[in-house]
């Protein structure tokens, strides 16, 4: 479960982007010891601004080089990385929700009827939906071409799980659809990690997170506010082949 990553390891910036592949491919090289940066496209070519799990995966190729915490920086936006009990982290700047209005498009589009919704961002930013507690997120239509047709912003569509009907303790389940980006659906997305660990603050006080992302590869990934940051944490394996 989770979501590929393609590390290439540069010696400076590069000047043209990867061809397109199957998944999502990231080049990061060094700035000096202990930072880094980069880059990362979707498997159709197209960059992406913000990469969570390409951070991680780049946090882990750099910790492991230099055997210490570090520091990357991602389209001007820096992220300290660290490695807890096996577990990658990543730091961002918190990016608070706003409340709105259900649109009224979205029932229709996903096939169920939203109880909430938050913006974060700015107009390509990111739209929250908050689901029933007992409406299940895999049943869902994922709005492909349509949702750019209501909106310029990735979706992000999240619910509460009771401790009774969670898979494996988690407490929130989300997917993650950009199809205006490139990605009809992602399957497990560190920045909307970032999005959900603020919203979830300001609906129900908690500060840590346990998520699984409903996509249909599945993905875990955990959140904690500290302050004016935001560290989104997952397991890395790493693959050399």
């Amino acid at each position: 479960m989770g979501n590929p990553c393609l590390v290439y390891i540069a010696e400076t910036a590069p000047t043209t982007p990867p061809a397109p592949a199957a998944i999502t491919q990231c080049i990061t090289w060094a700035q000096e010891p202990l930072r880094a940066a980069v880059r990362c496209w979707t498997p159709t070519g197209v960059e992406i601004q913000l990469c969570g799990h390409g951070l991680l995966c780049c946090a882990n190729v750099w910790q492991s080089y230099w055997n210490s915490p570090c520091v990357l920086e991602m389209n001007g936006m820096k992220a300290h990385c660290d490695n807890r009990e096996g577990i990658g982290w990543v730091s961002l700047p918190t990016l608070q929700t706003r409340h709105c209005a259900v649109p009224d498009w979205a029932a229709g589009l996903l096939g169920g009827t939203p109880v909430h919704a938050a913006l974060a961002g700015s107009e390509d930013g990111y739209l929250v939906l908050a689901m029933p507690g007992d409406c299940d997120l895999a049943t869902l239509t994922a709005p492909a071409e349509q949702l750019e047709c209501h909106t310029r912003r990735s979706l992000i569509v999240t619910r509460r799980v009771s401790a009774q009907i969670s898979l494996r303790g988690e407490t929130i389940q989300y997917r993650y659809f950009a199809p205006q980006h490139g990605v009809p659906e992602d399957t497990a997305t560190g920045s909307a990690m970032r999005v959900l660990a603020t919203y979830w603050q300001q609906r129900s006080g908690e500060k840590r997170l346990l998520a699984l992302q409903r996509s249909s590869g599945g993905g875990w990934l955990q959140s904690r506010i500290d302050n004016a940051h935001t560290w989104i944490g997952g397991h890395v394996i790493k693959d050399e082949r």
